[in-house]
């Protein structure tokens, strides 16, 4: 495996809601940092928008504190039920994000309709 390898870690997942809601719940901190960090954790970490192509792509340079930033791509596309498949990509992993779980059991998927 190479170096570039070692420091990826990519996720695949479907989810019931729609893209523009799942990319609701990525492009507003708040929903974000509630989906996808454990509790508490939302304050050491920022992250910052890189790209933005809505409701499709979103790419964020990701920091906890004064560490070098990790970039985290998250791709989403719409299934033919009306859901997401969710593509999570994350280059320069210290700290994995915690797998999003689905939309029909998540408080801060539902507030973000």
């Amino acid at each position: 495996m190479s170096e570039s390898e070692a420091e990826r870690v990519t996720v695949e997942c479907g989810l019931d809601a729609a893209p523009e809601k799942v990319w609701r719940a990525l492009s507003i901190p708040a929903y974000r940092d509630a989906w996808l960090l454990p509790d508490g954790d939302g304050e050491r970490f920022t992250a910052e928008v890189v790209e933005a192509v809505p409701p499709h792509r979103l790419r964020l340079s990701w920091r906890e504190g004064d560490a070098e930033g990790e970039l985290v791509t998250f791709t989403l596309e719409a299934t033919p039920e009306g859901g997401t498949w969710l593509r999570l990509v994350h280059d320069r992993v210290a700290t994995p994000l915690r797998v999003p779980i689905p939309a029909n059991t998540n408080t801060a998927m539902l507030r973000a309709a």
